[in-house]
């Protein structure tokens, strides 16, 4: 009896984590497509389209929904990901080009770079709330690990404003250089890195003060980048060159470059696996973190991907 206690405790054991970790998935907003592709992360197999308004440019995802924004009728859609609708459109007061979830809390921030605002959403309402003034043309957006302050890169101003969330008010500014995009914190909350589009480099800044630490160059129209979980890799999208570089923050030098797919736009990271949106070259691009080489490409993962977020 006692054996066969044994292995009926044994086999529920093993059967729940495969529960659980069950269908992780990466989203990929492909703007000329009206679509968000739904990618299974075990197989690298596209499994579903969802359909959204014109012109997705940006998403991001909760626990039970993803918010994308969509550029060409000035609207944030709001999508249940178990039955994968739209369950409500978001009027913004003009285009919205980024979206991001602030973390521990109900509110969605939005940039909206035509007239230099960040757009509040509360989620539970479903209602923009709050819009806070910032740089010329905020593009995206990045929190700490508490939720308490937003970073905004603003492109046309190369600098950084800072939002406490709190009150949604700007509490800082700091320059950063020309074409500010990316914008990323390290797990620590200590450090800022800045992808600078027009500067073509990659600014690194003490979050606190905003106060420049280094500037890494070598990049070709970086326009988006993903910091490690554990902080030892960032990874930045080389838009004019078709290339993925990896940054190591530690010595702020680049020690890699990954050939992906044409026009890179967005890059999203895991524990062992960066993803690669490719706007020209209707693709998405994995890659293994640990040796730095590409294990697979989705062809034909939507029309113009431009941003793809693995929540």
């Amino acid at each position: 009896m006692k054996l066969l206690q044994l292995k009926s405790i044994s086999l529920s054991f093993l059967v729940l984590p495969l529960a659980v970790y069950a269908q992780p998935y990466a989203y990929v907003a492909n703007v000329s497509g009206s679509n968000v592709t739904v990618v299974n992360t075990l197989t690298n197999a596209r499994t579903a389209l969802i359909s959204v308004p014109n012109g997705p440019v940006s998403l991001d995802a909760t626990a039970t929904e993803l918010y994308v924004a969509c550029r060409d009728v000035n609207v944030v859609a709001a999508v249940n990901t178990t039955s994968r609708v739209v369950v409500a459109s978001i009027k913004m007061p003009s285009g919205p080009q980024r979206v991001k979830v602030r973390p521990h809390s109900s509110e969605v921030y939005v940039s909206l770079p035509s007239t230099n605002q960040i757009a509040v959403i509360n989620t539970a309402s479903k209602s923009v709330v709050k819009l806070i003034t910032v740089g010329t043309k905020p593009m995206n957006i990045a929190f700490n690990s508490n939720g308490t302050h937003a970073y905004v890169a603003n492109m046309y101003s190369g600098n950084v404003s800072v939002i406490d969330t709190a009150t949604h008010a700007v509490v800082q500014t700091f320059r950063s250089a020309l074409g500010a995009n990316g914008i990323a914190l390290s797990p620590d909350n200590t450090t800022v890195y800045v992808a600078n589009q027009y500067a073509n480099t990659v600014t690194i800044h003490q979050a606190a003060t905003g106060a420049l630490l280094h500037s890494v160059r070598g990049f070709s129209a970086p326009n988006s980048l993903s910091v490690s979980p554990a902080g030892d890799r960032i990874y930045v999208t080389n838009g004019n060159a078709g290339t993925m570089s990896v940054i190591n923050p530690r010595t702020a030098s680049i020690i890699g470059h990954v050939p992906v797919g044409s026009m890179p736009m967005s890059v999203d990271s895991s524990l062992t696996r960066a993803y690669v949106a490719n706007e020209n070259g209707y693709s998405l691009t994995v890659i293994d973190t640990v040796n730095s080489s590409v294990v697979s490409t989705i062809e034909k993962v939507g029309v113009n991907p431009v941003q793809v977020v693995v929540p």
